[in-house]
């Protein structure tokens, strides 16, 4: 038998309740905010399980949710209306590879829209038609357009995305951008909010693009963009490579949150520069890798995102509170020039995506993770900024006791804290979480409500960690140590996991994205007493193989 998914428990829950004739419910006779939310549930049901079954994760998004409602939409005429603005508040164009517009008739209900040129269901290119990108301004609820496409926009497309009235994303994650002039006016994008235009989609990850970019037309096209939004936005997402010396002239008085993703900008800009006129930033990440298609021992991290006697980055933006860094220099300018009352911090280890498939199997992507001994230079620096309450940090090995009493130690009002290894290092010694070592630095983060940590777990534990009275958990190593930490650790109300450490590593994509194994105190009754460690031999693995687990007894 299956397991039980959303949309059968609702309709289950439907079926079981029959009260006599002359009261029954249908779904007809609901109010219509309940109706709304059934549909909603039904709708989104198992999403994250049909993402799973697309093997290419490049093309994920396509998913259209709309399909599981409607048979409801065919039972009358009522539930069509009910359905049909959930049905169509996401489109996509792979159904009308000819170019063909979606009826008019659907045009109010289109909240989110997607070109393609290509899609999983369809081998063939699909004509994105003049027609097709011309409607949009004529959608009165169109918030969001997305484009992944393969060759550059086409002529006129941007000038009508321009004009589309209350369009507040506009995301080009796929399509190239070194064509024609863009012809933008101070008025186009009125509504516009977010704008997120990055590289690394252009291809698939399994290829290099066909074509080289004409980048003078790229940057030229990019800098027309920019200018004419660079007083709404409040959110820019761009990759290094678009950028150039003309983004240093251009002023931001409301962009809050600021990423830089993929390649670092030719010439190199430095953090400070990219930031120098954006008074409002609250948010800033740099997440620059490694350009593994390129020769150049420049392309390669750690690189220095500071420079040297550098104004504090508080100078220019007085309110940043969150930044994010990814591949940098442990002694790095930056770490001197952050604000002292940052609150959050994190520090990643980015993979470059531009390469063959077969690269995909190697050890290493281009990144920079801390190792056994900078992390300790990074931790020092960290302990300048009192007020922190979120760090993360991606190590090139598991954490160890003496990294754990470190951070607490530097960062005593952390409240979240990642710890993530950067692959399988299988020079490790397994981990037994219940280790009084382990435990006792983290019992010093007196306010820690969040912990995700990377760990090598024993293959199995004993038999009355395992808690039978709640089925919804699955026996296993991760359920048994968020268990032992909940238990000692009073503060604590949420542990996780990354899932690849139970699988493989790499086993998802994009590459930069983390699945955590989310554990919750709420769910885990700690009423009973606790078995003492679990000894074992000091053993090295061989060929990946687990080493032995020597029980005291089961």
């Amino acid at each position: 038998m299956g397991s039980i998914t959303p949309t059968s428990r609702v309709l289950s829950l439907l079926c079981t309740l029959r009260p006599a004739p002359r009261d029954r419910v249908t779904l007809v006779s609901l109010p219509s905010d309940v109706l709304h939310i059934i549909l909603l549930i039904i709708q989104n049901a198992d999403e994250s399980a049909e993402r799973l079954q697309l093997q290419d994760w490049t093309w994920s998004e396509e998913v259209f949710k709309g399909v599981r409602l409607i048979p409801i939409s065919e039972t009358c005429r009522y539930l069509r209306e009910q359905a049909m603005p959930l049905i169509y508040r996401e489109v996509y164009n792979w159904s009308r590879a000819d170019g063909n517009v979606w009826p008019t008739t659907l045009w109010p209900f289109i909240v989110t829209a997607t070109l393609r040129h290509r899609s999983i269901r369809h081998p063939k290119p699909i004509i994105v038609s003049n027609d097709m990108f011309g409607s949009l301004p004529m959608m009165p609820s169109l918030t969001k357009v997305v484009l992944r496409m393969d060759t550059s926009i086409p002529p006129g497309m941007l000038e009508a995305l321009s004009l589309v009235p209350h369009l507040r994303i506009l995301d080009i994650q796929r399509a190239l951008l070194d064509g024609p002039p863009f012809h933008l006016t101070h008025s186009s994008f009125a509504s516009l909010e977010t704008l997120i235009i990055c590289v690394w989609k252009i291809t698939d990850i399994t290829t290099i693009s066909a074509r080289e970019v004409n980048k003078q037309s790229e940057y030229r096209n990019v800098v027309e963009l920019l200018h004419s939004v660079k007083g709404i936005l409040t959110t820019l997402t761009i990759s290094g490579d678009l950028l150039s010396p003309h983004f240093l002239s251009l002023k931001w008085p409301h962009l809050l949150k600021f990423v830089v993703t993929e390649h670092t900008p030719t010439p190199y800009l430095s953090v400070p520069d990219l930031t120098s006129h954006m008074p409002a930033l609250r948010e800033l990440s740099v997440l620059f890798s490694a350009d593994l298609t390129r020769t150049s021992t420049e392309l390669r991290p750690p690189f220095t995102l500071g420079t040297l006697d550098g104004r504090p980055l508080s100078d220019a933006s007085p309110h940043l509170h969150t930044v994010v860094l990814s591949n940098i220099q442990p002694d790095d300018f930056i770490f001197a020039q952050l604000p002292r009352g940052l609150d959050a911090l994190h520090i990643r280890a980015t993979g470059d995506i531009y390469i063959p498939q077969a690269s995909l199997q190697t050890t290493s992507l281009g990144e920079a993770p801390l190792t056994s001994l900078t992390v300790f230079t990074v931790i020092q620096h960290v302990s300048c900024l009192t007020e922190l309450t979120q760090l993360s940090l991606m190590l090139d090995h598991f954490p160890t006791a003496t990294i754990i009493e470190a951070i607490a130690k530097a960062c005593p009002a952390l409240r979240f804290l990642e710890l993530e290894a950067l692959g399988y290092n299988r020079g490790n010694v397994p981990t037994d979480v219940r280790d009084s070592a382990l435990i006792a630095p983290l019992a010093q983060l007196t306010h820690l409500a969040q912990l995700r940590v990377s760990l090598d777990f024993y293959a199995s534990e004993p038999p009355d960690l395992y808690v039978p009275e709640m089925p919804m958990f699955q026996r296993g190593p991760h359920e048994s140590a968020a268990r032992w930490f909940f238990f000692h650790h009073p503060s604590l109300q949420s542990v996780a996991f990354p899932w690849q450490l139970w699988t493989s590593w790499r086993s998802f994509l994009p590459l930069e994205r983390t699945v955590w194994a989310t554990y919750e105190r709420r769910f885990f009754p700690l009423d009973r007493p606790l078995t003492p460690p679990i000894s074992f031999e000091d053993s090295e693995s061989d060929n990946g193989i687990e080493p032995e687990l020597i029980p005291e007894s089961f």
